[in-house]
């Protein structure tokens, strides 16, 4: 029987295998985003950072769109989000994430880790076309190491079951299990997700691996690509035979006779989740809008 992938009991050479295969899930012609997302901009930021005496960091109109257009190629594209993130004036951008940033800087560094994150997600989402899991992404541009960015992969794994790394439904707002499940792409939502990326984090250390946040990030986008079921038994298609994707966007090879099934439930499944999951993140970017009465619901929704 192959060993468990479920968060709770991935095996550190498991992890390192499983994140080996990423660059073969991501297609080739997505390189350039890939590559901004994850070394460009961060680095940019830190030398931003640094040249501001650790006090300040910000990111301009144009990083972020580059940012947003990086989240809607690696996951579902929608249009609309583009749209309402370019509709943000430039002094915009730059003095909202500047304030959400603030707190990570050297003056606030001293707060509570978990303040400092919803401060930070209830000031981003001030921005239009930006909801939490937009929100988590820039914050994770700024610190990958620390910082998870709220996807919907992620989040999937870390409550499998439809609970938390405690055992609990506490915070979780929508129902199901697995692959499928929905998602509410809530603040609460993703302060769970924090809380079992520093679990399982924790775990893999005394078990002797560091892993970062984007490495975690990896790890589980390469598990949803793949629809691996990481049932808590361990009855799951493990690693040793990986179902590795073209690096160009093309059609899927056929599925193994014996997987066929499986494989049609998977999909039928995902594009049913992604149509629901779409419908929740654009009610929340929707929610994002500058008014009074939207800003009024957004900070309500945020604080609960």
């Amino acid at each position: 029987m192959p060993a468990s992938l479920a968060a709770h009991k991935i095996s550190p050479a498991d992890f390192e295998t499983t994140l080996s295969r990423y660059t073969d899930i991501v297609p080739s012609n997505l390189a350039h985003l890939e590559t901004y997302r994850l070394e460009t901009l961060p680095s940019d930021l830190k030398d931003r950072q640094a040249d501001n005496d650790d006090s300040a960091c910000w990111l301009e109109k144009v990083e972020l769109q580059q940012l947003v257009d990086w989240k809607l190629h690696h996951g579902t594209y929608r249009p609309s989000l583009a749209k309402l993130v370019a509709s943000n004036s430039g002094g915009d951008v730059k003095s909202i994430t500047e304030a959400a940033l603030s707190g990570f800087t050297s003056g606030g560094r001293q707060q509570d880790s978990s303040k400092r994150l919803n401060d930070a997600l209830k000031t981003l989402t001030k921005l239009k076309g930006i909801g939490p899991a937009t929100a988590s992404l820039i914050l994770s541009s700024f610190d990958p190491e620390n910082i998870p960015f709220f996807s919907d992969e992620l989040f999937r794994w870390l409550h499998w079951d439809g609970k938390n790394n405690e055992g609990k439904t506490d915070g979780i707002k929508q129902v199901g299990k697995g692959w499928s499940r929905q998602i509410g792409y809530t603040a609460k939502e993703y302060a769970a997700l924090c809380n079992g990326v520093d679990a399982v984090r924790e775990r893999l250390r005394k078990e002797g691996k560091e892993v970062s946040a984007i490495e975690l990030e990896k790890v589980v986008y390469v598990l949803g690509k793949e629809g691996v079921d990481v049932d808590e038994d361990g009855d799951d298609e493990g690693v040793s035979s990986p179902k590795t994707l073209n690096k160009e966007v093309s059609p899927p090879d056929a599925p193994h006779p014996k997987r066929a099934s499986k494989a049609q439930d998977i999909s039928t499944s995902g594009k049913r989740q992604k149509k629901e999951s779409q419908t929740l993140e654009d009610a929340n970017m929707t929610k994002s809008s500058p008014s009074k009465n939207s800003a009024t619901r957004r900070s309500t929704r945020l604080q609960k």
